[in-house]
């Protein structure tokens, strides 16, 4: 992750993020594509953005995503989590690939 403001990309500030980081939930395997789509939005209306992490091919396809609040300084993994198909109502049938596609 780099950091930056209305200013410009901060190229001293920089955070790198994986599944088997301290405080991220799950963890890494072969072939999960953690991070191949990402989206900063404010999740909890505290006016911070927090970053969704989607991982395509978590479980063989199924997708999952993992969700970084901000402290309003940085991301963090304090209160992260992480949610599965399943977790949310959508079935695995036919591989949905839950976090490849964020908009917002």
């Amino acid at each position: 992750m780099l950091y930056g403001s209305a200013h410009g990309v901060d190229g001293s500030r920089h955070t790198t993020v994986s599944q088997n980081s301290p405080g991220v939930p799950g963890a890494a395997e072969v072939g999960d594509l953690f991070g191949g789509e990402v989206f900063l939005s404010d999740l909890n209306g505290d006016k911070k953005a927090d970053l969704t992490v989607g991982a395509v091919y978590e479980d063989g396809g199924n997708g999952a995503l993992t969700i970084l609040p901000s402290d309003g300084t940085r991301l963090t993994t304090t209160g992260s989590r992480f949610l599965s198909p399943p977790a949310v109502g959508i079935s695995t049938a036919g591989a949905p690939q839950l976090g490849s596609i964020m908009a917002g």
